[in-house]
C-alpha cells in the first residue's frame, strides 16, 4: 500500500462522516445564527467539537487499519509507540483543523448568505488539503512498495469508484440546493411575507373563479355584486397584512423528494456510463429528461421556473461530467504503468519536499 490508497480512504472516510453519518438534530445544531442566546452558542460549538471528534476518530481508524495491514500480519511487531504517535497525530490534526474550518464557515456564511455555495467548495477543499497534506507528510515517508498484485489497484480502484459515487450524491445535491437558493434563482424562500399584494392576489383568483362558474341569468348583478365583495375584501386584507404575517414555505409547499432521488439517480447513471465509454446511453438520458420537463413546462408561462429547472439539470450535468472525469482519470493511471508512477510518485514528492 502507499500513500495513494491511504489518500483515498481518508477522503472515502471524510464524505461519509460529513454527509451521509450526521443526524438532523446535528446538523441543526451546527448552524449559526448569532451569539444570542448563549446557550445556542454553547450548543452550536459543542455540536460542532463533537462531529470533529466522531469525524478524527474514523480517520484515525483508517489510518491504524492501514499501518496494521502495511505492515504484515506477521509484523506486528512493526506498529510501534512511534506509529501509535503517528495516528495520534493524525487524530489532533483532523479534530482541530476540521472544528475550525466548520465553525469558521458557518460564521462567515451566516455574514454572507449569498455564498454559502462558494464557502461550501471552499471549506471543501480546505479539509481535503488537510487530508492530503497529512497523507503526503505521514506516509509517503515510507518505504515505497512497488504494486506488483492486481488486489491493490482492484482496491484503490474500487475506493475512488465509490468515493465518485457518493459525491455524486448527496454532496452534489447540496451544493446545487445552495447555488440556487442563495442566489434566490427560481427557489422559494424560507418564509413568505404575507403582504397585501399577496393576499390581494389569492383572493380575486379565487372570487374571480367562483364568478365564472355562474350562470347567465347572474350575469346582470356581476358587476355590483363583485364591487361589494372587493370593498368588504380590502378592509379584511389590510388588517391582515398589517399583522406582520409569515407562512413557512416548507409547509406551504409539501415535496415527497421525488425530484431529489431522480437527481441520485440520474447522476449515477451518467457517471457509471461515463466511466464504461457509453456516450450513447448519456445521451439517451438527457433526451428522456428533455422530453419530460418539456411536457411539464409547454402550457406553463413562468419563466423563472423554466430557468430554476435549466440551471439546475445544467449544473447537475456538469458537476457529473467533472467527477467522473476525475474518476476516470485517477482509475486509468492506477492501472497505467507509467502515468501511475507519475501521478503517485512524482506529484507526491513535489508537494512533500518543495511545498509542505
Amino acid at each position: 500500500m502507499n500513500a495513494y490508497l491511504i489518500f483515498s480512504l481518508m477522503v472515502l472516510t471524510h464524505v461519509l462522516c460529513d454527509f451521509y453519518f450526521q443526524s438532523d438534530k446535528c446538523v441543526e445544531d451546527k448552524k449559526y445564527d448569532g451569539y444570542r442566546p448563549l446557550s445556542k452558542l454553547k450548543r452550536f460549538l459543542i455540536a460542532h467539537l463533537l462531529h470533529a471528534f466522531y469525524h478524527s476518530v474514523a480517520i484515525a481508524g483508517v489510518v491504524f487499519s492501514w499501518i496494521f495491514l502495511d505492515s504484515g500480519i506477521k509484523k506486528c511487531d512493526a506498529i510501534t509507540c512511534v506509529n501509535a504517535l503517528n495516528v495520534l497525530k493524525v487524530a489532533g490534526i483532523v479534530l482541530a483543523s476540521h472544528f475550525l474550518i466548520d465553525v469558521l464557515k458557518e460564521c462567515i456564511s451566516y455574514k454572507y448568505k449569498n455564498y454559502k455555495a462558494s464557502l461550501f467548495v471552499v471549506d471543501q477543499i480546505f479539509h481535503l488539503g488537510i487530508i492530503f497534506w497529512v497523507a503526503t507528510s505521514f506516509f509517503y515517508a515510507a518505504p515505497y512498495q512497488k504494486i506488483s498484485s492486481n488486489i491493490y489497484n482492484e482496491l484503490i480502484t474500487g475506493v475512488v469508484f465509490i468515493v465518485a459515487l457518493l459525491v455524486l450524491i448527496k454532496p452534489a445535491s447540496f451544493f446545487i440546493t445552495l447555488f440556487i437558493s442563495s442566489k434566490t434563482i427560481g427557489g422559494s424562500p424560507g418564509e413568505i411575507k404575507m403582504t397585501k399584494s399577496v393576499l390581494a392576489s389569492a383572493y380575486y383568483a379565487d372570487l374571480s373563479k367562483i364568478y365564472l362558474d355562474t350562470d347567465d341569468n347572474s350575469l346582470n348583478n356581476l358587476g355590483v355584486t363583485l364591487e361589494k365583495s372587493k370593498t368588504k375584501a380590502e378592509s379584511v386584507i389590510s388588517y391582515l397584512a398589517a399583522q406582520d404575517l409569515n407562512v413557512d414555505s416548507k409547509k406551504a409547499f409539501l415535496s415527497n423528494d421525488a425530484g431529489k432521488w431522480i437527481g441520485y439517480i440520474e447522476r449515477s447513471m451518467i457517471f457509471i456510463f461515463f466511466i464504461f465509454n457509453q456516450a450513447a446511453a448519456i445521451a439517451v438520458i438527457m433526451a428522456i429528461k428533455t422530453a419530460f420537463r418539456f411536457n411539464d413546462l409547454k402550457d406553463d408561462n413562468d419563466s423563472t421556473r423554466s430557468e430554476y429547472i435549466m440551471i439546475g439539470t445544467f449544473l447537475s450535468f456538469f458537476i457529473t461530467m467533472i467527477i467522473a472525469g476525475i474518476a476516470d482519470f485517477s482509475i486509468k493511471s492506477i492501472w497505467d504503468g507509467v502515468e501511475y508512477k507519475m501521478l503517485d510518485f512524482n506529484i507526491m514528492a513535489f508537494f512533500s519536499k518543495y511545498i509542505l
